[in-house]
C-alpha cells in the first residue's frame, strides 16, 4: 500500500490534493492529548480527550472523488521522540528514555498508519505465507477503523485501529 499525508491546508472541503492512485491510502490527522498527563496537567493516564479531526487536516472530496482523508491517526498534540542532541520541550537533553516533544501534522499521522498496516501485513504473512492483494488489505484497513462521528469527507473511514486490522488480516 501507498500512504500519503493529506496535507495541513486547513478547514473547509475540497482542500485535499493528494495523488490519484486508488490503491493509495490518504491519511489525515486527529487529536491525542497524552502529553497532558506527562506534563502534569492530568492526574492519571488514559483519561485524556482524543479522537477529534485536526482542524488543519485537509478534507475531501479530492479531485478524483476520493474521500481524502481516508483514515485518521494521531497527528495533533502527539508525543514523539526528540533528537538527543536538541533540547526537548522541558529544555533538557535526554538519554532517550524521556526525550520527547509534542508534534502535529498529517506527516506525523501517516507513519503511524503505515506502522499499523505493517502489523496487519505481518499477521497476514504469518497466516498465509504470502502478501495480500493491495485492494484487499486497504479494504480491511478501512473496515477496521473506528467511526469518529465526523463527516466522512473529514474522517474518511475513521480512526486507525491497528489491533483490529491485524486480527482481520490474520483471519483473511
Amino acid at each position: 500500500l501507498w500512504f500519503w499525508s493529506t496535507g495541513n491546508g486547513g478547514p473547509g472541503y475540497g482542500t485535499a490534493h493528494s495523488i490519484v492512485d486508488f490503491t493509495s491510502v490518504h491519511v489525515g490527522a486527529g487529536t491525542t492529548m497524552q502529553y497532558r498527563y506527562w506534563y502534569g496537567y492530568e492526574a492519571a493516564p488514559g483519561y485524556q480527550k482524543w479522537g477529534d479531526v485536526a482542524p488543519f487536516s485537509n478534507s475531501g472530496p479530492g479531485r478524483n472523488g476520493k474521500l481524502n482523508a481516508e483514515i485518521i491517526a494521531s497527528g495533533m498534540y502527539s508525543m514523539e521522540p526528540c533528537p538527543l542532541n536538541l533540547p526537548n520541550d522541558l529544555l533538557t537533553l535526554g538519554d532517550g528514555s524521556t526525550h520527547y516533544q509534542i508534534g502535529s501534522g498529517t506527516s506525523h499521522a501517516t507513519p503511524t498508519v503505515a506502522g499499523g498496516a505493517a502489523l496487519g501485513y505481518q499477521a497476514y504473512m504469518l497466516a498465509n505465507g504470502a502478501l495480500p492483494a493491495k485492494d484487499h488489505a486497504k479494504a480491511l484497513l478501512m473496515a477496521a477503523a473506528e467511526d469518529m462521528h465526523f463527516d466522512p469527507l473529514k474522517q474518511g473511514a475513521g480512526w486507525l485501529d491497528a489491533g483490529v486490522f491485524a486480527g482481520l488480516m490474520a483471519e483473511a
